[in-house]
């Protein structure tokens, strides 16, 4: 059962990764944020694969975790957000300025944050041997 709750989170995690591929905010192509966002997407997989190693030591990954989950999910809203703003700035509502505004504040958040995933994901992925190798005495 858990196993089916897994695959199933899986696919809608993929879903959600490949709506967004198709929804590209407008404006330049940017390999750093192009590249922050598939880091974060591709990254669900070895997260999934890799709790069972953790399971005896999860604090070993706790923070690591954290903060590439924070940033995926928060750089998914705010991405989710500018593309609204697009929309209604390409339909003239709204307040255009802040709608602007909205679309550069995700941008930002894509390119100085969100790269950050990749070394989050390389942490993680590095397993809990360095993280919990000295014995309390060697503090």
């Amino acid at each position: 059962n858990r196993r089916r709750e897994e695959q199933a989170q899986s696919k809608h995690i993929q879903s959600e990764h490949q709506s967004f591929q198709h929804r590209r905010l407008p404006g330049r192509h940017n390999p750093v944020t192009e590249s922050s966002l598939i880091e974060a997407g591709n990254g669900h997989e070895i997260i999934t694969g890799k709790m069972r190693i953790f399971h005896a030591r999860p604090t070993a990954a706790a923070y690591n975790m954290m903060m590439l989950m924070g940033t995926t999910v928060a750089g998914g809203m705010l991405a989710k957000s500018a593309v609204a703003a697009t929309q209604l700035n390409a339909a003239g509502e709204g307040n255009a300025r802040f709608n602007t505004n909205k679309v550069m504040t995700a941008k930002f958040f894509a390119q100085h944050v969100m790269s950050r995933n990749a070394g989050y994901l390389e942490a993680v992925k590095a397993g809990p041997e360095t993280v919990m190798g000295l014995d309390a005495e060697s503090f």
